[in-house]
C-alpha cells in the first residue's frame, strides 16, 4: 500500500519489518530491493536482488529487479547479461525492452541498431509505450531520419519528462495556418534545447505569424533577441497558439533545417565590455574558452564531462590565451592545474547567460564539452569546438566531425567510452586552432 502510495521510504521500512517476521518470503525481499532502488541507494539493492537470484535462479522479478539497479549505477556491460537472462525469462516483456532497460542500455553503450531492435518490438508489444517510442525516435533523429524521428519523439510529452509540459487553456499548434496569428513558443528541457530549437521562429514568422517566447528568466532577454521573436514573455500564455519550442519542426512540412547563423545575438553594450576585458588579458594571443564539466545532476553526467587534468596537453600550446567559462564545483579543478596551465577564470563574471553570450563573441574559440554553452556558441555562430562522448546526443549524429544544426562547430568525439586522450591529442594536432577547417 505505502508503495502505491508514492511512499517508498515507509514501504523500505515495511518491508524490512516483513523480512523480520518471515526471512524466506520473497515478496519482502523484492519489495525490499525495489523500494531501495526507488530512492537511490542502489549499491544495497544490488546486493538484496543478488541474493533474490540466488534463491530463485528463474525468478523474473529478481532478475529484472538486479539488471535495473546495475545499470542504475551506470555499469552498462554488467548490466546486459542480466537483462538477456531476464528476456530468456519473458521475451514478450515490453517492460524488459523498454527504453528504461535494456534498450536504453544498450543506446548508452552506442550499439543502436540492437538498441533500435528492442525498442521496436517493445513497441510492437505496447503501441502507446511513452519512453520506447521517444528514444527509438532520438535514434532516428541521430540518424537523420527526420520524418519519423520528429514524431516518435513527441512522445517525449506523454513519458516520464511529461511533468515538464503543462496544460494551458490556449490550443496546441498542430500545424494551421499562421497568417495574422499568434504563437508561443513554449520552453522546454534545457537551456541548450532552447538555444538550438529557437531558430524556427524566423520560419513561423516567415508563415505570417507573431512570434513570441514563453521563456524562463535566465534567458529571456538573450531569446528575445533571436532572430524572428516579437517578445520574450515569462508569465503564462492566455491566447493565440502554443507550441512546445521542439514540436515545431514536427508541425511543419518541411524537414529541412534552417541553419543559418547567427541567429542569436549578443547584448551589444556587454560584448564591447567583455572584448575590452579580455583583450587586455590576453594581448596578441588568440582568445580560447574552455567548459570542461557539465551539470552533476545530468543522468550521465560522468561520461560527458572530462577532468580538467586530462586536457593539460593542451596548455602546451603557444600563443593562446585560455579563459574558463566553466561554473559549479569544476571550478575547484582550476586550482590543481594552475601550476601548469594558466587559465584566467570568468566564472564570478558570468552571472547570466547574457554574459556568457558576450563573453563567447568576445572569444576566438569556444573548446567544450555537451552543454548550453555548446548550443549558445552555435547559435551566436562563433567557431566552437565540442569534445563529445562515445556515446553522444542524437542533435550531434553518429560518426560526423561537422553537424547540420550548427555550421561552426567541429566535433572531436570518444572512440572508447570513458578515454578522453584521443580527444585531447586530437585537439593538440590542430595546434593552430584553425577555426575554421
Amino acid at each position: 500500500m505505502l508503495e502505491a502510495l508514492g511512499e517508498p521510504r515507509e514501504a523500505l521500512s515495511a518491508f524490512q519489518r516483513a523480512r523480520g517476521i518471515a526471512p524466506n518470503d520473497m515478496r519482502a525481499l523484492l519489495g525490499q530491493g525495489q523500494m531501495l532502488n526507488a530512492i537511490g541507494r542502489h549499491t544495497e539493492a544490488e546486493a538484496i536482488f543478488r541474493e533474490a537470484v540466488r534463491r530463485e535462479p528463474d525468478n523474473l522479478r529478481a532478475m529484472f529487479g538486479l539488471a535495473v539497479t546495475i545499470g542504475s549505477q551506470l555499469r552498462f556491460e554488467d548490466a546486459l547479461p542480466c537483462y538477456r537472462r531476464a528476456l530468456e525469462l519473458a521475451p514478450d516483456s515490453y517492460a524488459v525492452r523498454n527504453s528504461n532497460n535494456i534498450g536504453f542500455i544498450l543506446t548508452c553503450l552506442a550499439r543502436y541498431d540492437e538498441a533500435d531492435e528492442h525498442l521496436r518490438r517493445a513497441i510492437r508489444l505496447k503501441p502507446d509505450i511513452a519512453d520506447a517510442n521517444k528514444l527509438l525516435g532520438m535514434s532516428e533523429l541521430r540518424r537523420g531520419n527526420y520524418r519519423p524521428g520528429w514524431a516518435l519523439y513527441e512522445f517525449r510529452k506523454s513519458g516520464s519528462e511529461s511533468g515538464g509540459y503543462p496544460s494551458l487553456d490556449i490550443p496546441e499548434w498542430r500545424g494551421e495556418p499562421l497568417s495574422g496569428k499568434r504563437i508561443v513558443l513554449m520552453r522546454e528541457q534545457g537551456a541548450g534545447d532552447q538555444f538550438q530549437f529557437i531558430r524556427y521562429a524566423s520560419v513561423l514568422r516567415a508563415m505570417g505569424a507573431t512570434v513570441d517566447v514563453w521563456a524562463s528568466e535566465a534567458v529571456a532577454s538573450l531569446l528575445a533577441r533571436a532572430d524572428g521573436i516579437d517578445r520574450a514573455i515569462t508569465e503564462t500564455p492566455r491566447d493565440g497558439y502554443y507550441c512546445p519550442v521542439i514540436s515545431v519542426p514536427h508541425r511543419l512540412k518541411d524537414d529541412a533545417i534552417p541553419a543559418t547563423a547567427p541567429y542569436l545575438s549578443a547584448d551589444a553594450s556587454l560584448t564591447r565590455a567583455w572584448r575590452e576585458r579580455l583583450g587586455e588579458a590576453a594581448g596578441e594571443r588568440r582568445r580560447i574558452g574552455l567548459v570542461w564539466a557539465g551539470n552533476l545532476a545530468h543522468h550521465l553526467d560522468r561520461f560527458r564531462s572530462i577532468p580538467l587534468d586530462i586536457l593539460l596537453p593542451l596548455a602546451d600550446i603557444p600563443g593562446i590565451a585560455w579563459f574558463s567559462l566553466q561554473k559549479g564545483p569544476a571550478t575547484a579543478q582550476l586550482d590543481d592545474c594552475a601550476g601548469r596551465w594558466p587559465i584566467n577564470r570568468l566564472d564570478a563574471q558570468l552571472d547570466s547567460f547574457d554574459a556568457t553570450a558576450a563573453a563567447i563573441e568576445s572569444l576566438d574559440l569556444v573548446v567544450t564539452i555537451d552543454t548550453s554553452v555548446s548550443h549558445l556558441a552555435g547559435a551566436l555562430g562563433n567557431p566552437v569546438w565540442v569534445m563529445l562522448p562515445a556515446q553522444a546526443d542524437w542533435r550531434w549524429m553518429t560518426g560526423r566531425s561537422d553537424n547540420p544544426w550548427y555550421p561552426t562547430a567541429r566535433l572531436f568525439r570518444q572512440r572508447a567510452t570513458g578515454d578522453w586522450s584521443p580527444v585531447a591529442r586530437c585537439a593538440v594536432r590542430s595546434r593552430r586552432f584553425d577555426v575554421g577547417g
